[in-house]
């Protein structure tokens, strides 16, 4: 698969930008994250897109000039090639994956991904952490006051 991050052409915001912003923005974006979820790996029939978020649900406050339009995450046994995370366009969609996937900035869906930190205080029982939470934490324990709003909380 060789898609991560989704910018649309929105007029405005790119110096060619060819979609409206408003109903035609969200026309696109819904469009094209249907299209996604449809597609299918031929040789597995496996759908290897599992989610695609809108900025809006990856992140609480963004600056909508830079944070992409879409974020594609992968399902198991998928990932970003090689080629594409160097801003190669491939001819296919899909290649099997001849070499060991080592640290690969993580295109994988986040829920398949869980991380595990580790603590000499006790941290958020009865919650999920969220990767965002770990700045948050990590400010509050040095005592200094967040630059601006953080989108994750303290995890104590």
């Amino acid at each position: 698969m060789w898609l991560r991050e989704i910018y649309i052409n929105l007029k405005g915001r790119e110096g060619k930008g060819t979609v409206a912003p408003g109903a035609e923005y969200e026309k696109v974006r819904k469009e094209i994250a249907d299209g996604l979820l449809a597609v299918v790996d031929p040789k597995t029939g496996e759908h290897p897109v599992s989610r695609v978020f809108t900025r809006e649900e990856a992140y609480g406050a963004f600056d909508a000039d830079v944070i992409p339009d879409l974020f594609v995450t992968n399902a198991r046994g998928y990932r970003v090639s090689w080629q594409s995370s160097l801003g190669v366009v491939m001819k296919e969609m899909f290649e099997d994956n001849k070499q060991v996937w080592s640290g690969d900035h993580c295109s994988l869906d986040p829920e398949l991904v869980p991380g595990i930190i580790f603590s000499n205080r006790k941290l958020g029982a009865g919650r999920t952490a969220a990767i965002a939470d770990v700045p948050a934490t990590i400010l509050k324990a040095l005592g200094v006051p967040p630059p601006e709003k953080l989108d994750g909380v303290p995890l104590f």
